[in-house]
C-alpha cells in the first residue's frame, strides 16, 4: 500500500508539473559593438487575453522587476472572439513607466477588428508599428511589421524590406511569426517573435522543441529560445496563453532581453 501511495503521489506531482501555468521568466544577454549602453527589453507574446493576477498584477510585477527600457508586444494579445481587457490592464499598469510597442498577430487580424484594436492601443499611448521604426533615447531602433495575415503577400514583404537596416544602429525587429525567418535574416540585429506557443506539448530531454506549431507542423524547429540568423539572432517566446489546447511541460513565458555593449 505504501508503494502504491508513493506511485500515486509521484503521478500527481508529475501531472502538476506537466500542466503548471505558473509564470516563467527567461532572460537572454546579447552583446554588440553597435551598442553604447546597456538596454533591457521585456517581451510579451501570445497573451490571448490570459490573466496573471488581478489587473495583471503578477505579470506586471515580473516585468517591473527587470526595469525594462521598453515593453514589446509581439502579437496575438487578443483572441478572435475575446476582448483586449487583459492587454489593456497590463498596459495601464506599465505604460507610465516604460514605452510600449506593438505589432499585430494572426488572431487580431482574424478577429475582423484589427483597426479598432490598434486604435484602442494608440489611445493608451502604445506605439503601433505597421512597417515603421522608432529610435529610443538609448539609440536602439525598434522596428515592427504587421502579421502576414493582415496584408497581401507583397505588401508584407515590402514592409519587411523597408525596415532592413544598413547603418550602425542596433535594430530590433518585432515580427509575430518565427517560421518566416528567411525574410528576417538580413538587416536586423535581433528578431523577436512568438506564435509557436513553445510547440504546445514538450517532454523534457525528449521533445524539447515541442510537438506541433502553426505554420511549422509536427516536430517544429522555431518554438522557443535563441537562434542564429545570417545577419543576427532571433529569440522566440513560448508565449503566455493559458487557453485551449493545454500546455504540457510548457509554462507561460515572459522573455527579458539584456543588450550590452561588446567589450
Amino acid at each position: 500500500m505504501r508503494k502504491l501511495g508513493l506511485v500515486i503521489l509521484l503521478l500527481m506531482l508529475l501531472v502538476c508539473l506537466a500542466f503548471s501555468q505558473k509564470l516563467q521568466t527567461t532572460e537572454y544577454t546579447i552583446s554588440s559593438e553597435k551598442l553604447t549602453q546597456p538596454v533591457t527589453l521585456a517581451v510579451v507574446s501570445d497573451l490571448h487575453n490570459s490573466s496573471f493576477g488581478h489587473e495583471q498584477a503578477g505579470l506586471a510585477s515580473a516585468i517591473r522587476a527587470s526595469n525594462p527600457d521598453a515593453l514589446l508586444l509581439t502579437g496575438d494579445m487578443a483572441e478572435d472572439v475575446q476582448s483586449l481587457t487583459a492587454t489593456c490592464d497590463l498596459i495601464q499598469a506599465l505604460s507610465t513607466e516604460t514605452p510600449v510597442f506593438y505589432v499585430s498577430g494572426n488572431h487580431e487580424c482574424a478577429s475582423g477588428e484589427l483597426d479598432e484594436i490598434k486604435d484602442r492601443l494608440r489611445s493608451m499611448g502604445v506605439h503601433v508599428l505597421e512597417g515603421e521604426s522608432k529610435i529610443l533615447p538609448c539609440g536602439l531602433r525598434i522596428a515592427g511589421a504587421d502579421d502576414p495575415l493582415c496584408l497581401y503577400r507583397q505588401e508584407w514583404r515590402d514592409q519587411i524590406a523597408s525596415l532592413r537596416s544598413e547603418d550602425d544602429v542596433f535594430t530590433v525587429l518585432l515580427a509575430h511569426r518565427p517560421d518566416r525567418v528567411e525574410y528576417y535574416s538580413e538587416g536586423f540585429d535581433l528578431v523577436l517573435a512568438g506564435h509557436a506557443h513553445g510547440g504546445q506539448v514538450r517532454i523534457p530531454f525528449l521533445l524539447e522543441d515541442g510537438l506541433w506549431a502553426p505554420n511549422q507542423g509536427f516536430l517544429p524547429r522555431y518554438t522557443s529560445g535563441i537562434h542564429e540568423t545570417s545577419g543576427g539572432r532571433m529569440i522566440v517566446s513560448r508565449g503566455l496563453s493559458k487557453g485551449f489546447p493545454p500546455r504540457i511541460f510548457n509554462r507561460p513565458e515572459l522573455v527579458i532581453v539584456h543588450l550590452v555593449p561588446e567589450k
